[in-house]
């Protein structure tokens, strides 16, 4: 009780509450010198520890019920974990856990995460540190070459879907399409533009709609914005 009635406790619990379900913060070791990128949201967290003598319940229940968590969208780096899941969700393979997921564990290793076995008691260094060349690179491969195989079901299901499209099917509609498909990748004006302007080299998508899609999609994959959750 002595312990958990201390604002520092309530400070640190804040901040990794913060950090898991909203946005990425400094590495903990840095919590010592550099403040939370977000000082009223952890304050917030931290009044509802104090307040409520320590009910991790009624801190979660004021963080879902914030304005910071609704608004939290591609503000975390995903983990390979959950970029992996990310990608095969949208391929529309392995619905269910079966047999072959376990293949996934090296591409895990080459983005920087070993399943059950983090660096140290700490756990692994999150958000930015996730990236760098070599990882940024396994990324994008693993999502270019899961999500370009038109047979599968989910790839299969975007080409549908803009086929569907009541004509014209113009470039800005197969876009909106894509990024919708792409579990609502929320995608920056700039990144938008370059996505139409790939998109109006081939004109309306008429007679070569799959191929087009494909490309579209290896494009959007490979942006900014697809490494954010």
């Amino acid at each position: 009780d002595i312990i958990s009635r201390q604002e520092a406790t309530a400070r640190f619990i804040a901040r990794h509450l913060y950090t898991f379900f909203v946005a990425d913060e400094p590495q903990v070791p840095a919590w010592s010198i550099q403040p939370p990128n977000d000082p009223d949201a952890i304050q917030d967290l931290v009044d509802a520890w104090m307040e409520s003598d320590a009910d991790i319940r009624h801190v979660v229940e004021t963080m879902l019920k914030s304005d910071f968590f609704k608004e939290a969208r591609m503000k975390r780096v995903k983990s390979p974990t959950n970029f992996v899941a990310n990608v095969l969700k949208i391929s529309g393979d392995y619905r269910d856990v079966d047999v072959g997921l376990e293949t996934f564990q090296g591409t895990l290793v080459a983005m920087g995460q070993t399943l059950m076995d983090p660096p140290s008691v700490e756990g692994w260094h999150t958000g930015k540190e996730w990236i760098d060349g070599g990882t940024l690179t396994e990324r994008v491969n693993f999502a270019v070459n899961t999500l370009s195989d038109p047979s599968k079901p989910g790839v299969r299901a975007i080409i549908d879907a803009v086929e569907d499209l009541e004509a014209p099917r113009t470039p800005e509609k197969v876009v909106e399409v894509v990024l919708e498909y792409l579990c609502r990748l929320d995608a920056d004006d700039e990144t938008k533009e370059a996505l139409v302007e790939h998109a109006y080299e081939g004109g309306d998508f008429d007679g070569d709609t799959e191929e087009r899609v494909l490309r579209l999609i290896t494009l959007a994959v490979s942006t900014r914005e697809f490494q954010f959750e």
